[in-house]
């Protein structure tokens, strides 16, 4: 599971974010006001945060705004280092392969990002979520 720590940092990486996660939030809390046994467990949050920040930097990044990436894949690096084996598996199947999904459906095309500075734990995440994405061809 994300820890508050490695999602404020997930947030500090991507400021553009904060306000869309912050009206998710909000909106969440009112559904649960209204029907309570909907409450989502904290596996699932951090799921939908995931999802809805996958979503976010997607059309960013297809738009050409490269700005954020860099920051995000700094901030993985150290969340990548300190996981364990269920966090790594969020992180690139999570995340990652939405991100590249996010981006293609934008129009966009997920290998601009391949060019962003990313540490080893970041570079590996990235190149497996892609490569699951879109497999070598082998000749």
């Amino acid at each position: 599971m994300l820890s508050e720590s490695d999602q404020s940092a997930l947030l500090n990486a991507v400021p553009s974010f904060q306000p869309v996660w912050q009206h998710w939030l909000a909106d969440q809390a009112d559904y649960v006001s209204r029907f309570p046994e909907e409450a989502l467990s904290p596996d699932d949050q951090t799921h939908e945060f995931f999802s809805t920040l996958a979503t976010h930097l997607g059309a960013r990044v297809a738009a050409g705004d490269l700005g954020e990436a860099e920051w995000l894949f700094a901030a993985l690096e150290h969340i990548y280092n300190g996981a364990e084996e269920a966090l790594i598996t969020q992180l690139t199947v999570g995340f990652l392969e939405s991100l590249i999904f996010s981006i293609e459906y934008s129009g966009g095309d997920p290998r601009i990002l391949h060019h962003v500075r990313k540490g080893p734990a970041g570079s590996w995440g990235w190149r497996t979520a892609f490569e699951y994405m879109h497999p070598p061809h082998k000749v």
